[in-house]
């Protein structure tokens, strides 16, 4: 959340705070590795993200997916797509934001989130131009 509101807020407190997260959680990963892995990609994915280096961002995250896919973690497998997905929505590449946020709703679905389910299916059904980017 912390480098959701230094993008959609500004300001080094929120991306200072999110690094925080990221040092907890690399110190987790170099101990946990499996359990820890994806968490860290997709912390980096959204730290590379709010300081603009899309291509670094795009490495994690698509390592993020990877990762929780590997090991198993279907509910962030699913939030790892999304993620990916409002991403690439962002970017301007409306088709692959929005397969990889209905391909979301597979893991998810998996995991017996099915409100969230719902609430994608709802976002996937409605006019993305109208609705304010993640």
């Amino acid at each position: 959340m912390d480098f959701y509101f230094a993008r959609s807020k500004g300001g080094q407190k929120w991306i200072d705070e999110g690094l925080k997260a990221v040092k907890e959680i690399r110190g987790w990963y170099d101990r946990y590795n499996w359990n820890y892995e994806n968490k860290y990609f997709i912390l980096m994915a959204e730290y590379c993200n709010t300081l603009g280096d899309l291509t670094k961002a795009i490495g994690f995250y698509e390592k993020a997916i990877e990762s929780a896919r590997n090991h198993r973690f279907p509910h962030e497998e699913g939030l790892s797509l999304e993620l990916t997905g409002y991403f690439h929505l962002r970017l301007g590449d409306t088709s692959k934001g929005l397969s990889l946020i209905r391909e979301s709703c597979i893991p998810y679905k998996a995991w017996g989130a099915t409100v969230k389910v719902e609430k994608l299916e709802k976002f996937l059904s409605s006019d993305i131009t109208a609705c304010p980017i993640y």
